[in-house]
């Protein structure tokens, strides 16, 4: 491998998000010779969060409902959610890796802890973590009442 070059395997198997960067294709026929080669870039993740509303449900109890926004063109993997409440309280919701497609708008439910926050919320802040760590946004949301 060349000082600087990155390889990735893809994985039909697993949903993992692939690093930004420059990567090198190699194309080889089934005796190994290289046929092609050609590098590529791929971008980092262009993440939006829509509509933030917190829901009190008698059976449910209280969640976050949001839109998530991906305008990438790759799909990043949803690990981790950060919730600030009023400069407060504080939560993070692990979840099982949720994929953010491309082009794509995903509708998120967070169940929230029993007696975490107070009734009346002013303000939140969400950050989103991806599968390899990576902040993918942070933003700080005023309620309405």
């Amino acid at each position: 491998m060349v000082s600087g070059e990155r390889y990735a395997l893809l994985s039909l198997n697993k949903p993992l998000t692939t690093p930004s960067g420059k990567y090198v294709i190699i194309l080889k026929d089934s005796s190994e010779k290289k046929v092609s080669k050609a590098e590529i870039s791929l971008g980092e993740a262009e993440i939006a969060i829509k509509e933030v509303r917190i829901v009190a449900n008698k059976n449910r109890g209280k969640y976050i409902s949001m839109e998530i926004l991906n305008f990438a063109t790759l799909p990043t993997y949803l690990s981790k959610v950060h919730i600030k409440f009023d400069k407060k309280y504080s939560v993070v919701i692990e979840t099982r890796r949720i994929p953010l497609k491309p082009g794509g708008i995903t509708y998120l439910k967070l169940q929230l802890p029993k007696g975490l926050i107070p009734e009346e919320v002013g303000s939140l802040n969400i950050t989103l973590i991806n599968d390899l760590g990576e902040q993918l946004i942070s933003r700080n949301i005023i309620l309405q009442s």
